[in-house]
């Protein structure tokens, strides 16, 4: 099997996935409930070994990025703005997921550092502080 590119364009309510294969064809494209079935049922007959899944970081990456690791897949998470500067084209979420799945297949999604659990936890300390603090 050659490998896929996916992406999925996380908002609170609803997902924006789009798979391309190599050379830049459309594979699968939908939107669906943001829930673990709906992520399933998306890639269900797609083995993890056969595709990277690149999501953008916001404020709700976590849940996502832990549902596709897993799952088993190799999530990438993109630099929203560094995204945005490359792409600049109209803002949708059609156009996102294909972006990213572009940028993603041609080797240029600026990607960020993804922390491990423990460092993820200790900045929602110093963030829940920071927080009380202002209060």
């Amino acid at each position: 099997m050659e490998k896929l590119y996916g992406c999925i364009d996380i908002h609170k309510e609803k997902l924006a996935g789009c798979i391309m294969d190599t050379d830049g064809n459309i594979i699968r494209e939908h939107t669906f409930p943001s829930s673990k079935k709906a992520v399933e049922r998306f890639l269900c007959d797609i083995p993890s070994s056969g595709i990277t899944i690149a999501i953008e970081a916001c404020g709700m990456w976590r849940g996502i990025y832990k549902i596709l690791t897993d799952m088993g897949y190799e999530v990438k998470l993109s630099n929203p703005k560094k995204t945005h500067d490359i792409a600049c084209t109209k803002k949708t979420d059609r156009v996102d997921t294909k972006i990213l799945a572009d940028l993603l297949r041609t080797k240029y999604l600026p990607e960020m550092w993804i922390p491990d659990e423990q460092t993820l936890k200790f900045r929602d300390l110093a963030r829940h502080k920071s927080n009380l603090t202002r209060l």
